[in-house]
């Protein structure tokens, strides 16, 4: 396996990681929602749920912009 399949694995396995850490976060918004308190889950759980959402479009530029290079050679 070359160097840039490698870099595409690890980040498709990143891209895995934050999905399951934002659905982790989803849960306990839920969790902490149905508690009755709303605005705590929301107030806590929004900026790491963007955030998580950001690195996953970056890492799907990135990863995409790889695959043509690799399609290419």
């Amino acid at each position: 396996m070359n160097e840039k399949t490698a870099y595409i694995f690890a980040l498709e396995l990143g891209r895995f990681c934050a999905h399951c850490m934002g659905l982790m976060i989803a849960a306990v918004m839920l969790f902490v929602g149905m508690i009755g308190m709303w605005d705590v889950a929301l107030k806590v759980g929004v900026i790491p749920l963007l955030v998580i959402l950001m690195i996953d479009v970056l890492a799907r530029r990135q990863e995409d912009r790889l695959r043509m290079v690799v399609c290419k050679a």
